[in-house]
């Protein structure tokens, strides 16, 4: 925007009709004739004009010219209840302290914000780097504890409840801008020292992120709060312009102290004023509207709490493209740091791992069971192998939250009739998903790709290109195919053996053993639970296959290495001891020299052994407890 402002000042009572077209360069005053206001109005745009042109030469518009540093830390933030305005604004930049067994905790007030006029949020903040603990009782500020202004008569308190879901207490991004000059639609603007603290309005059933790239749900959080914790978020200049009067600012009045004319409203002012604050960034559009604002000048870009972007370079205009033209004559196009690539998902599906201590032996979650508790909903999308069996103690679930999160010592359920699966949640893990970029609520689909570009740095036809953080990019799956008629394919499929058995009915509880795997001990009533020599490794125990009436043993493949063995019986056993009425369920019995390693604690049952899996609790590294 150019720097004349026809709608500010065109009008009544300032008629500035400034018209470039006419090249009207200078105003001419004469002797005998008054001067009119609009003409030293218009004395100061011809001017302006002038200097907005060689500026635009020189500089693009919105870009820093001197000083202008930007910094940021992280800061923690408190939700205050008696705190009233006319004393937030007495404490910023204020030192304040505890009481009690916080007396010691000490911390400078970075920044403070208003509260929201409406809605759950209706709290002033308060932003507060810590300069010094409260010993044992710790070094943070909670929920209830008073904090009392060191250098003023203010005092606050920390807000108490949680019930409302809006955190008391948590962590932020402070974004300081230093004084400077910023070019901005033909002026040079002095740029007051700022701070600004990004953050987003949540939507219904959404929470402060618990983890970088983590959603944070609960089931019945307000829309409209607040969230300060890794935010994704453009940081810049609001750039406002206003006239300014002698109601707004009672200095412009006449200073002539002994003057008729002393104290009386005198011309008014234009006001070009940048105010550093922030805008909702959403990663995954590519419409321009998203990125560039009329009036908003970009300085730092953050996601998900980091900085991703800085525009801390002057930017140069047309002696630019002088530059950048010899730049190109004498070297042409080059890369200065590659910018590698890697594919990955478009859609990212972060999951939590949750491991649940089961109300009963005789119903187990399933993959694909949507499980709830309270509201809070869940699909599982995988149960470990060597937990997923009839008469296990403990299972380990892999789920797809779908509203909410769970959280350790709440009961869950798969609401399956008749037998419904129960059980408590004994811990839980988040698994972020590597392979993805985008969440479904950021856009992401399964029918694309992600194409992840790492920072680089290059010079195309002159001009310097550097990205100072991964840039992601969409892109449309192959959706083509080709077919090849009489083409060799090699498979290894390692060693197998298959037995015969009596055929199962298709709701034996035997049937959930398919695709499992089980641990193999030397059968012996005397012997500790965990075996004489404890559980082999994981990743090489058989996989157990129920075809029909046919059980299939896969074996490791092991290269050169074979043998004969007599196996006697296969009988996975639901206890510790022997189950009759189940060892006869699954018998092998007489079949003899299979191509296998024998040994007394063979991965597959030999003569004097006998295969079992062993219901049991499991730790948080998969093993047993």
């Amino acid at each position: 925007m150019p720097s004349y402002d026809p709608e500010l000042t065109s009008g009544d009572p300032y008629y500035d009709d400034f018209d470039k077209t006419k090249n009207y360069l200078k105003i001419l005053f004469k002797p005998g004739f008054a001067v009119q206001a609009r003409e030293l109005t218009q004395l100061q745009t011809a001017l302006q004009t002038q200097i907005e042109r060689f500026g635009d030469h020189v500089f693009k518009n919105g870009t820093p010219v001197l000083g202008s540093g930007l910094t940021e830390k992280n800061v923690s933030y408190v939700r205050a209840t008696g705190l009233s305005e006319a004393n937030r604004a007495l404490i910023a930049g204020d030192f304040v302290t505890g009481t009690g067994d916080k007396s010691n905790l000490r911390a400078r007030v970075v920044s403070t914000e208003a509260p929201l006029s409406t809605g759950a949020d209706t709290f002033p903040v308060v932003f507060l780097q810590y300069l010094s603990g409260g010993g044992t009782a710790g070094n943070l500020f909670e929920p209830s504890d008073e904090i009392y202004s060191e250098t003023q008569s203010v005092n606050f308190v920390v807000k108490s409840t949680t019930a409302d879901l809006v955190a008391p207490t948590g962590d932020a991004l402070a974004c300081s801008i230093d004084t400077g000059v910023f070019y901005v639609d033909g002026f040079f603007v002095y740029i007051n020292p700022q701070t600004n603290i990004p953050y987003r309005l949540s939507t219904a059933n959404q929470i402060e992120s618990p983890g970088s790239g983590e959603e944070g749900t609960a089931v019945g959080a307000s829309a409209g709060v607040r969230l300060y914790q890794f935010p994704t978020n453009r940081v810049g200049l609001q750039i406002n312009k206003k006239i300014i009067d002698n109601i707004d600012d009672p200095t412009l009045v006449d200073p002539a102290k002994g003057s008729y004319n002393y104290s009386a409203p005198g011309a008014d002012r234009y006001q070009v004023d940048p105010v550093f604050s922030s805008k909702v960034l959403n990663i995954t559009t590519n419409t321009p509207s998203e990125f560039i604002d009329e009036d908003f000048v970009d300085v730092l870009r953050v996601e998900n709490g980091k900085i991703t972007k800085r525009y801390n370079k002057t930017e140069y205009a047309e002696l630019e493209k002088t530059l950048a033209r010899r730049t190109f004559d004498e070297s042409g196009n080059y890369t200065v740091k590659p910018f590698n690539t890697t594919i990955l998902n478009n859609l990212r599906i972060d999951k939590y791992q949750v491991d649940v201590i089961l109300s009963s032996a005789a119903a187990t979650f399933g993959i694909g069971d949507n499980v709830t508790s309270n509201g809070v909903t869940a699909e599982v999308l995988n149960v470990l192998d060597r937990t997923n069996f009839v008469g296990s103690t403990a299972q380990r679930l892999i789920v797809d939250m779908d509203s909410g999160r769970f959280a350790t010592g709440i009961s869950i359920t798969n609401n399956e009739s008749p037998d419904p699966a129960t059980g408590t949640v004994n811990g839980i893990s988040f698994l972020p998903d590597s392979t993805g970029i985008f969440s479904k609520e950021q856009g992401g689909t399964a029918s694309k790709l992600a194409i992840s570009i790492n920072p680089g740095k290059a010079y195309v036809f002159g001009y310097e290109f550097e990205t100072q953080s991964k840039t992601n990019i969409s892109s449309d799956r192959a959706r083509t195919d080709e077919s090849l008629i009489g083409a060799n394919l090699n498979a290894n499929l390692g060693n197998f053996i298959v037995a015969e058995t009596d055929a199962l009915p298709f709701n034996d509880v035997s049937i959930k053993y398919s695709g499992n795997r089980f641990d193999s001990y030397p059968f012996d009533s005397g012997v500790s639970i965990l075996g004489t020599d404890g559980p082999f490794e994981y990743n090489n125990l058989p996989k157990v296959d129920l075809k029909g009436k046919f059980v299939q043993v896969n074996i490791p493949y092991r290269a050169n290495e074979a043998g004969t063995a007599t196996i006697r019986y296969w009988a996975p056993l639901f206890a510790s001891e022997h189950d009759g009425s189940f060892d006869s369920a699954l018998v092998i019995d007489n079949f003899a020299s299979a191509t296998m390693e024998s040994s007394d604690t063979s991965l597959i049952v030999g003569s004097q052994s006998s295969a079992y899996y062993l219901p049991t609790l499991i730790d948080s590294q998969g093993g047993y407890v």
